[in-house]
């Protein structure tokens, strides 16, 4: 939709305003699912796999499902890792969408020292995460990974590391 533009009659394009959730806001029923100590299980009413996104959003009644696949590796290798992960997950998507879900496969990226990859705001967008929550959501991602790369330095030299459960 266009609209016209002040004194000058020049078109310009009508600002789409979307809902705060973008694609979620077709249903009430979402489900949450995140890949806490790898005990993960797909939903089975989507498809039976024994892969495990790192964080599923699904819901049943318009048949809809978003995974997100994090991967931490180093700056230089983020596009070949983006890469990766979406091919791991495509024969999965395809499953998806023969039983008649529609699927969002988004493989994200954060480098080991920080840097959070395009693929972070590319999957964020569509679920309604924009402007000031986006820019806090990549800066707060960027900090706990360096965050994160600072301990697994500190600890390296240790032999064996205690076991902490995530809470």
């Amino acid at each position: 939709p266009y609209e016209m533009a002040g004194a000058k009659g020049k078109e310009v394009p009508k600002r789409q305003y979307r809902s705060g959730m973008g694609i979620l806001t077709e249903a009430k029923d979402w489900v949450l699912l995140a890949d806490v100590n790898g005990k993960l299980k797909f939903p089975s009413e989507v498809v039976t796999t024994r892969l495990r996104p790192d964080l599923i959003i699904y819901s049943t009644s318009i048949k809809r499902i978003v995974w997100w696949e994090l991967t931490c590796p180093c700056e230089e290798r983020i596009s070949a890792a983006h890469e990766l992960k979406l091919d791991r997950y495509s024969e999965l998507q395809v499953e998806c969408q023969e039983n008649g879900w529609s699927c969002y496969n988004m493989a994200v990226e954060v480098g080991a020292r920080g840097v959070v990859a395009e693929s972070m705001k590319k999957a964020a967008i569509p679920i309604g995460i924009t402007g000031r929550a986006l820019k806090k959501l990549v800066k707060d991602v960027g900090e706990e990974a360096c965050h994160c790369s600072k301990w697994i330095y500190w600890l390296s030299g240790k032999s064996e590391w205690e076991r902490r459960d995530v809470a």
